[in-house]
């Protein structure tokens, strides 16, 4: 079994295994551990439950789209659930859905915001990738 934890002063998460664990609370120099009364090697640990779970690992993934005067349609394909994108425009955050701001459909992402797209806007597309 794996866990994380938050870190008081950094706020990173930090992931542990039991086995972490169980080095972190016993001996390592002499390789034991102190359970219920009884000494044990930490090194002949064995996960009963399938495996320690090593967590995904998460990460942003970001494409900027080339803007032009008027354009209301971009080249954009992604292997990710389009539930899962943000749209900015100029740092602004943008709905997704056919009646909201923008939607992805055919490998287009198709903009039906309240304004036109001008050549000077700066649009990026964000998705958090997890492997």
């Amino acid at each position: 079994m794996g866990f994380t934890l938050r870190h008081l002063r950094t706020a990173e998460v930090e992931h542990f295994s039991t086995k972490e664990l169980l080095e972190i609370l016993g001996d390592k120099i002499n390789d034991e551990i102190l359970l219920k009364g009884e000494v044990y090697r930490i090194s002949s640990f064995e996960a009963t439950d399938g495996g320690d779970f090593t967590p995904p690992t998460f990460e942003w993934a970001q494409v900027q789209l080339t803007a032009t005067n008027g354009a209301s349609s971009f080249p954009f394909t992604s292997s990710t659930e389009t539930l899962g994108l943000f749209l900015t425009i100029n740092g602004i955050l943008y709905q997704y859905g056919q009646t909201k701001d923008f939607h992805v459909a055919g490998g287009e992402l198709l903009w039906h915001g309240s304004f036109p797209i001008e050549a000077k806007d700066v649009i990026l597309v964000k998705w958090l990738k997890i492997s």
